[in-house]
């Protein structure tokens, strides 16, 4: 990475890129290490125009913000076996900082050292859990609220599938009255308000619709989801409403306009009825979302 401003000597430099995290669909992050700390690189949304080379009178910074630190709570859920932080500094690391690139087995299905030693035990099914402990699993990255408080002495890259998740975190989120339409929110926690959901119960988790051992084509995609919603509502069902239109997310799961969001589904996983329908608040206490009215500062 090299970075300079048009007009100004004093801002110039390089970095050299170390690792990157993510699928570059919506963004990819690179991150850097000065001195076995570990900083994520800039953005443009961060760096703005006179980064990019263009000049701008409005624009009087004169360094560059590279102080951004890699943290291991980004960085959890989108590799597999991160290093914990030297204890008591929060972006420095043992190299290499992960284990595996992205996310491998062990995050659904545990650590598998112990497993691949002896050929049996270590690992879990995640389908065999508890229905509290298997929406878990998929909550550890996909529950985030409007805030993730870890629990004393805990952090969250210390959970593993089967475990209280809720030893590690609690997540919370601002109750200000109706949220009509469709706001910024992480998959589950629209999902734990959807009426396919609350009336399946325990019966209805993120597998019911998603395989998380393949990703979906392109060219099966409408079939494959179709199918998914079927199964619960039945072949009958499919054949009177809108028969000929058979994909069944173009007005059930809407997609979300933005596409520079982060953390923020994509597809309405709240499963309206009918999209454009305001949505009251809802309660979440029973997948350790709790709201909070308001909030002062001590």
């Amino acid at each position: 990475m090299s970075f300079q401003k048009a007009g100004d000597p004093l801002v110039h430099g390089k970095r050299q890129l170390l690792y990157y995290i993510g699928q570059g669909r919506r963004g990819t992050t690179y991150l850097f290490s000065v001195d076995g700390y570990y900083f994520r690189k800039p953005d443009q949304s961060v760096l703005g125009p006179p980064y990019l080379g263009h000049a701008s009178s409005l624009w009087e910074y004169h360094q560059v913000p590279l102080s951004l630190p890699a943290l291991p709570s980004c960085m959890d859920c989108h590799v597999s076996g991160v290093r914990p932080p030297i204890e008591g500094i929060e972006n420095r690391y043992a190299a290499p900082l992960f284990l595996f690139a992205g996310v491998t087995c062990e995050r659904c299905h545990r650590p598998a050292e112990a497993h691949a030693r002896s050929g049996t035990g270590g690992i879990i099914n995640p389908a065999k859990l508890s229905p509290g402990q298997r929406d878990q699993v998929c909550m550890q990255c996909h529950l985030e609220g409007d805030a993730a408080i870890e629990r004393p002495g805990k952090h969250l890259y210390e959970y593993r599938p089967g475990d209280n998740l809720f030893d590690f975190v609690r997540y919370y989120e601002l109750s200000a009255g109706p949220k009509p339409g469709l706001r910024a929110a992480s998959q589950f926690e629209q999902f734990a308000i959807s009426q396919c959901k609350k009336k399946s119960g325990s019966a209805m988790s993120c597998m019911s619709c998603h395989d998380p051992h393949r990703t979906i084509s392109a060219e099966e995609r409408v079939a494959y989801y179709r199918s998914k919603c079927l199964a619960r509502h039945g072949n009958a069902f499919g054949e009177r409403h809108h028969a000929l239109q058979p994909d069944c997310t173009q007005c059930h799961m809407p997609a979300n306009p933005s596409s520079d969001i982060v953390h923020t589904a994509v597809m309405d996983h709240s499963i309206p009825r009918r999209p454009a329908s305001p949505r009251a608040p809802q309660k979440f206490a029973e997948y350790g979302l709790a709201r909070v009215s308001s909030v002062s500062q001590h």
